[in-house]
């Protein structure tokens, strides 16, 4: 059974992973896969266990709840408290928090797309103390943030990377060596470049490249087994 599922961070020289984790307490990414009818139960995905990596313990989880076709929700939850990382649904993502009777504490938005944003006003009524940030352009964040912000929070403080290339507004967040990168980087590939250059992603994909190597990478869709296909072509 596959307990916890990360994908190592890559040097993304010719976008090959690096350091693919095959423990019991750190599995790639390019397994979420098989364990796809769990992720709709909401099962914890990406808790940092103590003995892995050589980051502090943290005593956060990271849950993945899939939402709209291929989307990933990322639940931060600690103390019943709980950040999201782009709520493209509000369903599922209430759902989760209800089932596990967690206050929503804050939502942060990557970019403004809708399969990014489309829960918030519904999860924003729910919990209306919950602040919501992202980048300036995005209608409902009422903290914008921007490329070395940092958000307290109860679970931490969580740094705000500026990764244009996508969109131009957006953004990663990093907090105790998670990353939560958007449509930036995904098992296999990166983004499409909808609003940004090729210059621009190749440098976001840079800074990603600086981070530590035992960076725990969250990105918001689930695309590693059609970007396997398309680099086979």
């Amino acid at each position: 059974m596959v307990e916890e599922v990360h994908i190592r961070h890559t040097h993304l020289h010719g976008m090959k992973p690096k350091h693919i984790g095959h423990g019991p307490a750190v599995k790639s990414l390019l397994a979420l896969q098989q364990i796809a009818p769990q992720l709709g139960r909401g099962q914890p995905v990406g808790k940092r266990l103590h003995h892995c990596g050589t980051f502090p313990d943290t005593m956060f989880t990271v849950t993945p709840v899939r939402a709209l076709a291929d989307n990933y929700i990322w639940v931060l939850q600690q103390n019943r408290r709980a950040i999201i990382v782009d709520p493209g649904q509000a369903a599922p993502a209430q759902a989760f928090l209800e089932a596990n009777q967690l206050t929503l504490e804050a939502i942060l938005l990557t970019h403004h797309h809708a399969d990014h944003t489309g829960g918030i006003s519904e999860l924003s009524q729910r919990w209306p103390e919950a602040k919501v940030y992202g980048p300036a352009d995005i209608a409902l964040v009422q903290e914008a943030v921007m490329d070395g912000s940092h958000i307290d929070t109860t679970l931490g403080s969580i740094a705000v990377l500026a990764v244009p290339g996508h969109t131009l507004d957006h953004l990663a967040y990093r907090l105790d060596g998670h990353l939560f990168c958007g449509d930036t980087l995904f098992g296999a590939g990166c983004g499409k470049l909808f609003e940004g250059t090729a210059a621009q992603m190749y440098q976001s994909l840079n800074t990603l490249a600086q981070l530590p190597d035992n960076t725990l990478i969250y990105p918001a869709h689930e695309y590693t087994l059609s970007n396997l296909a398309f680099a086979r072509r």
